[in-house]
């Protein structure tokens, strides 16, 4: 069985004969589904990053520098927390996800990673009429999208269910493979209730998460993995996900879930700082502004 498999549903089936208070089957409906779009909105999401060797968080010589923060860690941009993601695993449950592209300037070169102008729905007009050029896709104006997958979880701290807290993982470049191979587990795990097969929603999964190198003839970075509880061996099955118990969380990843979708839930930057206006024509008392012709709202997100 290969355990990195990323287009393939096989994650074994879990039972569970557990009196938890969670009805499995309530959202079996949307089966595995539950929590895989919706939208985007205005309160603040901690954001998660992967630190790599450039990241002004690890450098003693920046402003930014964050004692104790290496490569290979992942940190909270907003709390200042970080994990030793390279070592210990982190365990997250996946609330929602949804695929945005960025729109940015051409890279002029090497050092040079575009600026950020605005973030499009996946459906809209722009993305839908990109035109793919030398690897990228390119726009009217001249600008180029980058794809983004976004996960909104709760983090577990400690090995239990009890202790949590919301923040989101965005994926882009050589980390979004990470993002399918996420997306394929959960859409495989499937659990034995009340006398048949369930797929329970996204929030009632739980995953182990931890950073990894990659190396290519240009260099070395870190990426996301998701890794298995159990590695499956001979006709064993291979478990990748932890069921949740706890009826706290299972209603606090249910209404995380509802935010996002009601609009009440957005994802920081990188920075941990919401999306700006960047160069503006004009910016409207609500945060909202004009640019190039088109109206966004405060965080970026395309209105007309």
């Amino acid at each position: 069985m290969n355990n990195d498999s990323t287009n393939t549903t096989e994650t074994a089936t879990a039972s569970t004969d557990l009196t938890t208070g969670i009805d499995y089957g309530e959202s079996a409906g949307e089966g595995s589904t539950a929590g895989l779009d919706f939208e985007r909105s205005d309160m603040l999401v901690p954001n998660l990053i992967i630190c790599q060797s450039a990241t002004p968080f690890c450098k003693k010589s920046d402003p930014k520098h964050i004692e104790g923060v290496y490569e290979g860690m992942i940190l909270n941009t907003s709390t200042e927390q970080f994990w030793d993601a390279a070592n210990t695993p982190m365990r997250i449950v996946p609330c929602h996800f949804e695929t945005v592209y960025e729109e940015q300037t051409p890279k002029t070169s090497s050092d040079d990673r575009g600026k950020y102008q605005a973030t499009h729905d996946k459906k809209s007009v722009i993305v839908r009429s990109a035109k793919r050029e030398n690897g990228q896709l390119c726009i009217e104006n001249g600008n180029v999208l980058i794809k983004k997958c976004v996960h909104f979880v709760m983090i577990l701290h400690g090995d239990g269910q009890n202790d949590f807290e919301p923040a989101v993982l965005q994926f882009k470049s050589t980390n979004i493979n990470a993002s399918k191979k996420l997306c394929s587990k959960i859409a495989g795990f499937v659990i034995d209730y009340k006398g048949g097969k369930v797929k329970p929603a996204t929030y009632d999964q739980i995953y182990k998460i931890k950073t990894k190198v990659e190396k290519n003839d240009k260099g070395s970075w870190y990426v996301l993995d998701i890794i298995p509880y159990i590695n499956g061996k001979g006709d064993e099955p291979t478990i990748w996900a932890e069921l949740v118990v706890k009826k706290k969380l299972h209603l606090a990843g249910e209404s995380f879930r509802i935010s996002v979708k009601d609009g009440t839930a957005v994802a920081a930057q990188d920075d941990g700082s919401p999306q700006d206006a960047g160069n503006a024509d004009e910016v409207f008392d609500d945060g909202s502004y004009k640019k190039d012709g088109r109206i966004y709202d405060k965080n970026g997100k395309e209105l007309f």
